[in-house]
C-alpha cells in the first residue's frame, strides 16, 4: 500500500491527498519508522524536516518531472534505513547507463 505522506513545504501545488500529515504527524512518524528493526524506504521530495531526523540513513535523489508541478523537473528523494536488518541487503543505485542494459 502506497500513501502519499508529502511534507506539505516541499509541494508546489495546494491540492489537497486523501491522506495529509501535520509536521508535528511527520514527526511522530519518523520517530516510529527509525525504531523499525527491518528495512524501511520511504520515498518523498527533498525536505529539510527529514534530512534532519533521518541522519545516518542512505540518502538517493534524482531528477523527474512531477505532473502535479506543471511538468517541472523535481528532485525526489528516497532514503533507506541503516539499521544491522538493513545492512544485510544494502541497495546499490543503478547508473543511468546500467538501467539500459539487458542481463
Amino acid at each position: 500500500m502506497s500513501i502519499r505522506l508529502y511534507v506539505h513545504s516541499t509541494r508546489d501545488t495546494s491540492a489537497k491527498y486523501r491522506c495529509e500529515l501535520t509536521d508535528d504527524q511527520h514527526i511522530e512518524l519518523l520517530t516510529l519508522l527509525k525504531g523499525v528493526q527491518g528495512k524501511v524506504m520511504i520515498a518523498g521530495y527533498a525536505s529539510a524536516l527529514y534530512d534532519d531526523l533521518l541522519t545516518g540513513w542512505q540518502r538517493l535523489t534524482r531528477q523527474h518531472y512531477a505532473a502535479a508541478s506543471g511538468a517541472k523537473m523535481r528532485t525526489e528523494v528516497l532514503w533507506i534505513s541503516q539499521n544491522k536488518m538493513a545492512e544485510k541487503s544494502a541497495i546499490t543505485p543503478l547508473s543511468e547507463q546500467d538501467r539500459g542494459k539487458k542481463k
